[in-house]
């Protein structure tokens, strides 16, 4: 099953080569909002694990270690869809709250949040 995610902070990643001189090792810059699709293409590497083919915004593709995945995951540096539609569904929770507490400051911070979520929502559901 592929799945999809977008950058929310952007970040560099190093790209592994596994050629014996590394010439095809580079240094890639991830913007914010790009699109990253997660592949079902994947390998096995000896000693270094299962990588997973992606292509950013249609463009380029490289294989990433699902380690690296899950590392900017848990940095918050990319979410999937699903993440997203989580937290705006708790975010609509949360606005719901403060209305009923006429709590103005928290519900104009939640407002926010769920402002900028669903940008990134709008640009993944235009793939």
């Amino acid at each position: 099953m592929s799945q999809n995610f977008i950058v929310m902070k952007p970040f560099a990643h190093q790209i592994d080569c596994f050629c014996p001189d590394s010439i095809h090792a580079e240094l890639l810059t991830i913007n914010k909002q790009d699109i990253i699709k997660m592949t079902n293409e994947c390998k096995f590497v000896d000693n270094n694990g299962w990588y997973s083919l992606i292509i950013i915004n249609d463009e380029s593709s490289f294989y990433i270690a699902n380690e690296d995945l899950d590392m900017y995951v848990k940095q918050e540096k990319i979410i999937s869809v699903l993440d997203i539609e989580l937290k705006i569904n708790y975010l609509k929770f949360c606005i719901n709250q403060s209305l009923d507490k006429h709590d103005k400051v928290s519900f104009l911070k939640f407002t926010k949040e769920l402002n900028d979520l669903r940008v990134f929502n709008t640009i993944l559901n235009t793939m």
